[in-house]
């Protein structure tokens, strides 16, 4: 399998494609973002495919994501103050197909349609979080 595809994980740390728009703040800022990943982590919670590539404890990740995803819509940079581990390290020891991705990115969309109110805003931002996940498909083969 060609990994061309993770040519995105090449962006230097603290990359953020919505720095210097106001998407942050015209989604309701850190309080949108946290209902968000709280919504798409509680998706993860019962997901059989998914939930073996998180830890055991979900609170960690949870806390972490809302300052990644904070800082990524253009938001504050708290995450990138305080990870060290960028996307690549983050998840390359884990098993990512393009089925996993898809489900992954189904659970984000159904979030985002409950904490972004605005469908333009909505687009904007899963075109590049898919853009995201689809990197990070890396035809490792779940271990069975």
């Amino acid at each position: 399998m060609s990994l061309e595809h993770r040519s995105l994980l090449d962006h230097p740390p603290g990359f953020r494609p919505f720095l210097g728009t106001d998407l942050f703040d015209r989604i309701g800022g850190q309080p949108a973002i946290d209902r968000l990943v709280d919504l798409l982590y509680d998706g993860f919670e019962d997901d059989e495919q998914l939930r073996p590539l998180f830890p055991r404890v979900l609170a960690d990740g949870r806390s972490m994501q809302k300052l990644f995803f904070g800082e990524w819509l253009g938001g504050p940079r708290r995450y990138s103050e305080q990870s060290t581990a960028g996307l690549r390290h983050r998840h390359d020891g884990l098993p990512i197909t393009a089925a996993l991705a898809g489900r992954w990115l189904g659970h984000f969309r159904r979030a985002m349609e409950a904490a972004v109110a605005a469908e333009n805003d909505r687009t904007a931002i899963f075109a590049h979080v898919r853009s995201l996940a689809l990197v990070l498909v890396n035809g490792q083969v779940a271990p069975a």
